[in-house]
């Protein structure tokens, strides 16, 4: 009998275990809940995040060698800034077009959305900074 009380606390502690795994991804997993509009957000965020990343660097080389304090001001801006926007950039949309009506028009199913959408990500790629406002040029002219 000794050995299935071991099994069952065993048992209860793989759960307790695999709650908490599960509990942990969830909290320190990114949040991808954009609005409408947001793209111009994904710009100025970046903007501001490449910002800081000059300042940080200004203030490392004071007291650390300057290739020490380029190479953490690069990771920070072509690793942590960049991956950033280029995930807000994906999950952000476009406003509809007033009086859609039944049209896939505005659900960035259209050909011509696509290819915004494709520009969005070669901008982004390329090191752009107004991908978002870029892709919303875009996406306005798609549906008069």
């Amino acid at each position: 009998m000794r050995s299935v009380g071991n099994i069952s606390r065993l048992t209860w502690k793989l759960f307790a275990l695999g709650i908490l795994v599960m509990a942990l991804w969830f909290v320190n997993s990114p949040r991808t809940a954009t609005a409408v509009g947001d793209c111009l957000a994904c710009d100025t965020n970046f903007g501001t995040c490449r910002n800081q990343c000059y300042t940080n660097y200004d203030q490392c080389i004071i007291n650390n060698p300057e290739t020490y304090c380029a190479s953490i001001r690069n990771e920070c801006i072509y690793v942590n800034c960049a991956g950033t926007y280029q995930d807000c950039l994906q999950n952000c949309t476009a406003p509809p077009p007033s009086g859609g009506g039944g049209s896939t028009c505005g659900r960035q199913r259209t050909q011509c959305e696509l290819s915004c959408q494709q520009g969005r990500a070669q901008c982004v790629n390329e090191g752009g900074d107004n991908c978002g406002q870029q892709y919303l040029d875009c996406v306005a002219g798609c549906c008069p």
